[in-house]
């Protein structure tokens, strides 16, 4: 049997533990996320709290990862901040 993605909602835990952490630092990224929350897979997290509502913005970001590669990454927030768009 094939799930779909649309299938795969987020723990209501996990939803709690993310606003909860934006409300403390502001922002948040994959990485915090997965370090410092257990979540991991926040974009199913923030698709989550757009469907249930909240204005959520976001801005890609680049920085070197352990082996000097540039990577890419997203950087959500509830509040419009630092030139973050808001996510449709």
């Amino acid at each position: 049997m094939k799930i779909a993605i649309s299938d795969i909602k987020s723990k209501p835990k996990q939803i709690d533990r993310t606003i909860q952490y934006l409300k403390q630092n502001g922002t948040i990224t994959s990485g915090d996320a997965f370090y410092k929350l257990g979540i991991s897979y926040l974009p199913v997290v923030i698709r989550d709290l757009k469907r249930s509502g909240k204005r959520v913005f976001a801005k890609v970001e680049t920085s070197k990862n352990r082996y000097g590669d540039k990577c890419s990454f997203k950087r959500y927030a509830l509040k419009k901040i630092d030139n973050l768009y808001r996510v449709v």
